[in-house]
């Protein structure tokens, strides 16, 4: 009898250690799903090419980059390209253009002295009226702002002589009495058209001096370097 309840006890025990077993040991179809699922992402992997984490940096921030800030970006280096090209210019350009500028100037009053009728009539036109006296006075301005701008140069020359500048810095200098020269002429022409003394040809004479006036301003703020 013990016998018979020891054999039963112990195929019981077989049975339910057998069910226990299966119940908790891993399936085929979920080995199955986990195996391919490895070699679905392995698979993607391998077709996805590896990007360097620098590039994908860059990438994100281009992409974040905002459209205003890049055209910022894009306006300062054509800034800086056009001030590197201003600095590289050769040694002496400066000079050059600026004797240039006053030499165009200046040449038409040289060549009214050889030929009066003709300057007269088509370049020094008439501005003032005949009986004017205020005109006759803003005509007498002119020639004491020359004498002036003679005299201003001279001393300039004059003091390169005396070796305290070198003869490029002085003519930097008299180019700087050339430029203040016609911005105080088209100042002068502007208070005397409001004060209704000039009666002809405003325009053009205004537009003579503000043209050497813009021409030789760039010129007084670019120095090539010396190399």
């Amino acid at each position: 009898m013990n016998l018979t309840k020891t054999i039963s006890l112990s195929t019981l025990f077989l049975f339910s250690g057998a069910s226990v077993s299966t119940a908790f040991a891993p399936s085929r179809t979920f080995q199955t799903g986990l195996h391919q699922g490895t070699t679905h992402n392995s698979a993607r992997r391998t077709l996805i090419p590896h990007l360097p984490k620098s590039n994908l940096l860059s990438q994100n921030s281009s992409k974040l980059t905002p459209p205003r800030q890049k055209s910022t970006l894009k306006l300062n280096g054509v800034v800086s390209d056009f001030v590197n090209a201003l600095e590289n210019i050769p040694e002496g350009t400066d000079l050059v253009a600026g004797a240039f500028i006053i030499f165009c100037a200046v040449t038409p009053y040289f060549l009214g002295l050889f030929f009066p009728k003709k300057f007269d009539e088509s370049f020094f036109m008439k501005t003032y009226g005949d009986k004017d006296e205020e005109g006759r006075a803003a005509e007498n301005n002119w020639k004491k702002m020359y004498a002036t701008l003679g005299l201003t140069l001279t001393s300039i020359q004059f003091y390169a002589f005396l070796g305290h500048i070198s003869v490029e810095d002085a003519l930097r200098h008299d180019y700087i009495a050339w430029t203040l020269f016609y911005i105080a002429a088209s100042i002068k022409l502007s208070v005397e058209n409001r004060r209704n003394l000039i009666a002809y040809n405003y325009v053009p004479s205004q537009l003579w001096h503000l043209v050497v006036a813009c021409g030789l301003t760039p010129d007084l703020f670019f120095s090539p370097k010396k190399g």
